[in-house]
């Protein structure tokens, strides 16, 4: 099973690294990145596996962080044609040839407001699979991908009185990524500082701007809150527990398995929750217990249909719960009383 690119930090205070394939064990924090830029995406998880597979075949490199081009020299040309992975219709099925890699997939003209980038490594996120599951609709076909690194090739009309230049490395978030080059709005590109590698920049880019937007503007959580947390051994769960602990909020954090539950709690996690250990009596009486009665503040619940009854229940009084993922499923629709 791929998960998704990993890069764990806490602005302020030590980094740690729970870096997964072919990341450096130690990672530049890359705290500064993601506050130039808040984005936020909604974040799902069916398997990865064929997203995984079809990228492979560009690439042959088992990374969840895919390098899709070579290094970059100004005087290479732009080709016509690229490689892409290529959805045809949404839907888990690959009958049909749904997802294909394709060889001569047209590469992008930059147009107004835009620059053409050369991808070295683009991320694979849950947030893929909203489309190839078929829960989000687009035209066809489809090319996913929602964040790469990479370099300037071309500059689109429009775009010069900017501070970007053809050659610069820059991080962006748009969409088409699993391909070789894409066409990018100047508003979705930074620069990517000197001496940060592009495997450093990448592997918390998208993860971390959700977990920012979730912390501090979807919900802002103060100091002292306590924070239930579904579920904390994901990647952006494991971004989150440092970003709360950095602001001083007090965070339970639950998982399946105790080799999880004991990272989450070397990174500062107040309590935590195995689910296994109150499959008869339900994990929401534990919260209630460490919350003294009170219940939380508020639950980020990324689990969805086995977890949205028992964060209702753990919210106190005039809480609120972010239902920001389907782990296990989508969340039924909610009666109106």
């Amino acid at each position: 099973m791929f998960e998704e690119p990993s890069s764990v930090f806490c602005g302020g205070a030590k980094p740690h690294a729970y870096i997964t394939n072919h990341m450096t064990r130690q990672q530049r924090p890359v705290l500064s990145l993601l506050a130039l830029f808040i984005f936020h995406l909604p974040v799902i998880q069916p398997s990865l596996i064929k997203i995984v597979l079809a990228i492979l075949a560009i690439c042959s490199h088992p990374s969840q962080l895919i390098p899709l081009s070579g290094p970059y020299t100004p005087r290479m040309s732009i080709p016509s044609r690229q490689k892409a992975v290529v959805f045809g219709t949404t839907g888990n099925s690959d009958r049909n040839g749904q997802v294909k890699t394709d060889y001569e997939y047209p590469v992008p003209t930059a147009e107004k407001g835009e620059l053409l980038i050369r991808n070295t490594l683009c991320g694979v996120n849950s947030v893929d699979t909203y489309y190839r599951a078929g829960f989000c609709t687009a035209s066809s076909p489809i090319v996913l991908g929602y964040e790469a690194v990479g370099t300037i090739v071309a500059l689109g009309p429009g775009t010069r009185w900017r501070n970007f230049k053809v050659g610069d490395r820059v991080l962006w978030v748009h969409k088409a990524g699993y391909a070789q080059y894409s066409a990018v709005p100047l508003d979705n590109i930074i620069k990517v500082p000197k001496g940060v590698l592009d495997h450093d920049a990448i592997g918390g880019f998208l993860n971390g701007m959700t977990a920012l937007a979730l912390t501090k503007e979807l919900y802002k959580v103060n100091k002292g809150e306590w924070v239930l947390l579904h579920t904390t051994t994901s990647n952006i769960g494991l971004l989150m527990v440092q970003i709360l602990k950095s602001i001083g909020a007090k965070v339970i954090g639950t998982a399946k398995g105790s080799a999880h539950l004991r990272i989450v709690k070397s990174l500062g996690a107040d309590a935590v929750i195995k689910y296994a250990d109150y499959i008869e009596s339900g994990w929401v009486p534990k919260v209630k217990e460490i919350t003294k009665g009170e219940g939380v503040s508020v639950v980020y619940d990324f689990v969805g249909k086995d977890t949205w009854k028992g964060s209702l229940d753990a919210v106190k009084e005039n809480g609120t719960v972010l239902w920001c993922g389907t782990f296990s499923g989508p969340v039924p629709p909610i009666p109106q009383k």
